[in-house]
């Protein structure tokens, strides 16, 4: 990968405190974005209301949005869907990742390494996290709704990475 630890620093504490939910939806074929979008916005209002990152035993809850039923053929559907509602999970706070066979996503530290390859086309969902300046720098919308929950940790000094700290001062 290009660097030590797990790909997502979130999975082993969602799965320590038995913070880490599967659904599944066979009933989305991919064979058009209106059905994804409108399930990955229910979602995203969903945990926005059901785990707040306000409340500490909330902050490592993840959620995978399983689509078996997506082929090969149809799972590029989620990139693009992954596009349009990217914006409204971050005004709430959330990220969302896509996976799926075909996914040329690459990895923030590694763009070598395809970061997001899964054999089942899925969506992940959590809380926006300080490292989250690594996929949050790019859009000055999602910078700044970064910067209003995550803002303060770097004024108080209190994010020590100093990769985080030259991509939030260039943001």
């Amino acid at each position: 990968m290009g660097r030590d630890g797990p790909i997502c620093p979130f999975v082993p504490p969602s799965i320590d405190r038995d913070a880490y939910y599967i659904t599944l939806h066979y009933e989305a074929d991919g064979s058009h974005a209106v059905g994804l979008r409108e399930i990955l916005l229910n979602y995203a209002e969903w945990f926005a209301c059901e785990f707040p990152p306000e409340k500490p035993e909330n902050v490592y809850k993840t959620i995978l949005v399983v689509f078996p039923g997506i082929s090969t053929d149809w799972a590029p559907v989620l990139d693009c869907v992954h596009r349009e509602v990217k914006s409204a999970f971050v005004k709430k706070g959330l990220m969302l990742g896509q996976f799926h066979q075909n996914c040329l996503e690459p990895a923030a530290r590694n763009p070598f390494f395809r970061v997001s390859t899964s054999p089942i086309p899925l969506v992940a969902i959590r809380n926006m996290s300080v490292h989250d300046i690594l996929f949050l720098d790019t859009c000055p919308e999602w910078f700044a709704e970064y910067e209003s929950r995550f803002g303060c940790k770097y004024a108080a000094g209190k994010v020590t990475s100093v990769t985080y700290k030259q991509i939030y001062a260039r943001a």
